[in-house]
């Protein structure tokens, strides 16, 4: 959220994120060290250290491999290398489903719904539309606002950058 505000308040110049980087403490997470230094260098169209930051990011979690993974795949389409892209969103749709399949009543903290935004984005990639669009929705579903109201707009954004992905900017 600092970084963030950061590159808003700098009105997208990310020397402010950079600066906010710089200043945080030795011995901070590698996992926020290296997730602001792969959005920065997103932000800045360096796709490919981006990725390597993302490469960088330890595993502790069953999330983090189809997360770094889908991080992977959305800078390998934003750098125009659709069939990269598109093999990283397969190995993460499997990923996910595998997950899905093994914990389908195990919600812990909207977890199984960040599962299913995942899912989604990675499906969007792959261009099936309708599956997106139906993971993206069961998100949502799983975890609404009236559940969590700090939590459920992930999920909801999530759908949005499902429908975006997919060309679907009337409905984002």
């Amino acid at each position: 959220q600092f970084l963030l505000g950061s590159i808003v308040t700098g009105r997208g110049d990310t020397a402010a994120g950079r600066a906010e980087l710089a200043a945080l403490p030795p011995g901070s997470p590698p996992d926020l060290v290296e997730g602001w230094r792969g959005i920065l260098a997103r932000w800045e169209r360096d796709y490919a250290a981006s990725t390597a930051a993302a490469a960088a990011i330890p595993l502790r979690r069953p999330i983090d491999g189809p997360i770094y993974l889908l991080f992977r795949a959305l800078n390998d389409l934003a750098a125009g290398a659709r069939a990269s892209a598109r093999q990283r969103a397969d190995s993460v749709t499997r990923a996910v489903q595998t997950y899905l399949t093994q914990h389908k009543d195990a919600d812990v903290f909207g977890n199984l719904a960040d599962f299913y935004t995942i899912l989604g984005l990675a499906e969007a990639i792959r261009g099936n539309s309708r599956d997106a669009v139906a993971a993206g929705e069961r998100a949502v579903a799983l975890n609404p606002m009236s559940r969590d109201a700090v939590e459920a707009p992930r999920s909801l954004e999530g759908l949005i950058e499902i429908h975006v992905l997919l060309g679907h900017s009337d409905v984002a």
